[in-house]
């Protein structure tokens, strides 16, 4: 079938956004909530069903009499998009509904052999083997950084709109985003939208950036900026980072850095069982087991976060400071330590360890608030 959104009126883009909102609604709740006249609405609902977007169930009524409740809800079979997620270790090509779940998919490694055409080369061809078996309307383009930039986003990529360039390849309207900004917003739906929560989500991994979700600003523009926090320069006595400045944040909080730093400790002479090729998965283990180095590395990493997460709350006050991301996978050692720093602050601490499920959920959900503003 073809994307329904394109031929939607006003009123039944507002209808549909209600459903989507809730989730789940009976056709009596809907009715409240719409200022349409009754044979409007019944007309607009009939309009929604008839294109597929929406579909209905019956639910018996408490009593033993009484006519069964209709409940809606948001067909996410109407149509299927086609999602791709580049992080600092490789990239994943699958096939998701309308609401982010993944039937599918495929990962792949950075290797010698990538290049940035190689990238679009193999994404229109898993485009073009799923479009024959799923109807694919959109692309969805996740990554680590803001695709839109002009500099070096990885080694491979520079100088290269990813967006523009797939969109070229493939044929479809692409939507991109950040991680940090996907996940927030994917974690915030799931599980915190009923609470009417502000959520800050911290990506922590080989890059380091906050996605934030605001709950008291109408819901279509919920989705703020995603804030870069990787350079901020938290110690003027800290180590050079590559971008020339002295002590940033990424040089004690980012992945590689830590693992740099344990080690540099261990030379040092600090007791640590931790060999040259350690990779962050080897240290948090460490860290968990007592190594002296790995702790050492771990502490300031806790320290720094939980200074740069006040740093963000005087900017952007949030209720849920949620922690994700690579440096996050199994470390207990890390978590302990900044509940510990963090105590005093006026927000609750949540982790996500498996965030990049999220990140789905949320994109799709930007799209939809977007097709129907």
């Amino acid at each position: 079938m073809g994307n329904a959104f394109q031929i939607l009126h006003r009123k039944e883009k507002d209808m549909l956004l209600d459903i989507v909102k809730e989730k789940r609604i009976s056709r009596t709740e809907l009715q409240k909530k719409s200022d349409l006249k009754v044979a409007n609405f019944y007309n607009t609902v009939d309009a929604l069903l008839e294109y597929g977007l929406i579909k209905k169930e019956e639910v018996p009524s408490n009593g033993k009499k009484g006519r069964p409740s209709e409940i809606l809800t948001l067909n996410k079979d109407c149509f299927n998009i086609f999602y791709i997620l580049i992080t600092g270790e490789g990239y994943f090509f699958g096939v998701c509904d309308l609401e982010g779940n993944i039937s599918e998919g495929e990962q792949y490694k950075f290797d010698s052999s990538f290049s940035f055409g190689f990238f679009i080369s193999e994404a229109k061809r898993y485009y073009e083997k799923k479009s024959s078996q799923f109807d694919l309307q959109y692309l969805t383009l996740v990554s680590g950084v803001n695709p839109k930039r002009k500099e070096q986003v990885f080694s491979t990529f520079y100088q290269r709109d990813i967006e523009s360039e797939l969109q070229k390849a493939i044929g479809i309207p692409v939507y991109s985003d950040s991680i940090a900004r996907a996940a927030a917003l994917g974690i915030y739906d799931e599980r915190y939208r009923q609470e009417h929560v502000s959520l800050a989500f911290f990506n922590l991994g080989s890059g380091i950036g906050v996605g934030l979700v605001h709950s008291l600003i109408p819901e279509e523009f919920w989705y703020k900026n995603r804030i870069a926090i990787g350079h901020w320069e938290m110690n003027p006595n800290g180590r050079k980072c590559k971008c020339g400045k002295q002590g940033c944040l990424i040089t004690t909080l980012g992945s590689s850095n830590i693992v740099k730093n344990a080690l540099e400790y261990r030379d040092a002479g600090i007791a640590s069982t931790l060999i040259d090729s350690a990779v962050i998965s080897d240290v948090i283990d460490a860290a968990n087991n007592g190594d002296e180095s790995a702790i050492k590395a771990m502490d300031e990493a806790a320290v720094s976060f939980v200074k740069a997460t006040r740093i963000t709350y005087s900017v952007v006050n949030f209720d849920v400071a949620v922690i994700g991301g690579l440096l996050c996978k199994g470390n207990t050692y890390f978590y302990n330590k900044v509940r510990e720093e963090i105590k005093d602050l006026p927000f609750s601490l949540d982790v996500e360890e498996d965030y990049i499920s999220k990140t789905s959920k949320g994109i799709c959900y930007r799209l939809i608030l977007e097709l129907l503003s």
